[in-house]
């Protein structure tokens, strides 16, 4: 017996219509569709439901995207006396120091000579101009200098720095400073002023006993003195803006 082609077509379109809708209403269909309409929000939820009813896990109430990173947030004051230091610092780096002793090698010697020169001159038939006493005064006073700059060194050197930084009053900011530290930088704000470092900007942290330096060069940096921290708080700012750094060097 034949089937009328007509009914054929129709039961098949019937057919394939209830199979849609099947298909439309099943739960795994739904499913698919939440994940790539929304992928974040279906995810999250499928899995800790599927974590909390065959695992035993517990339900996250929050996502971990939304972990807050660590940060710093403390204040100073800064005054002319921190520039002194941070000056002294820089001036007492173990290859400047040793700069300075070649240099003072160097020099002391040429002096000498100089003074020998004197008295071999005078020996000659200029003791009419140059006495003995002069010679011998000369190379005491140059002994007696050479001394006192190493034995008063830093008092020395913090007086000149004091009277180098008088003189530009503008050249230093005193007052109240607000810093931040996070994964990312530093953010620092004064005066109604905001600025933001990154990590990368900074080369080396260094600690003095009255100070902590984000050093920006071998003779820029950001002072922090210790006076307005505590000693745990001082060492948390040492310790995360070590590893900072060193996260941003890899």
């Amino acid at each position: 017996m034949a089937v009328d082609p007509t009914i054929r077509e129709k039961t098949l379109a019937r057919y394939r219509q209830r199979k849609q809708s099947a298909r439309r209403g099943s739960p795994l269909c739904a499913i698919g569709t939440s994940w790539r309409a929304a992928p974040q929000l279906c995810r999250r939820h499928f899995t800790s439901y599927a974590w909390h009813k065959f695992l035993g896990w517990p339900i996250l109430s929050t996502p971990l995207s939304s972990v807050e990173q660590k940060r710093i947030e403390f204040s100073y004051s800064l005054d002319r006396s921190d520039y002194v230091e941070f000056s002294v610092s820089r001036a007492n780096r173990p290859e400047l120091r040793a700069r300075n002793r070649k240099r003072f090698a160097v020099e002391f010697p040429v002096w000498v000579l100089i003074g020998l020169a004197l008295l071999a001159l005078m020996r000659g038939g200029l003791d009419k101009y140059i006495t003995r006493s002069t010679v011998l005064f000369f190379c005491l006073g140059l002994m007696l200098v050479g001394l006192a700059c190493i034995v008063f060194r830093q008092q020395i050197l913090r007086r000149s720095i004091r009277r180098t930084i008088g003189s530009n009053p503008g050249a230093t900011f005193e007052g109240r400073v607000d810093l931040t530290l996070d994964e990312q930088g530093v953010d620092c704000r004064s005066d109604g002023t905001r600025s933001r470092m990154e990590w990368r900007a900074f080369h080396g942290v260094e600690e003095s006993p009255t100070h902590i330096y984000l050093m920006l060069s071998e003779i820029q940096g950001l002072i922090i003195p210790k006076r307005d921290l505590s000693p745990a708080l001082t060492s948390e700012i040492v310790r995360f803006s070590k590893e900072c750094l060193a996260l941003n060097r890899i």
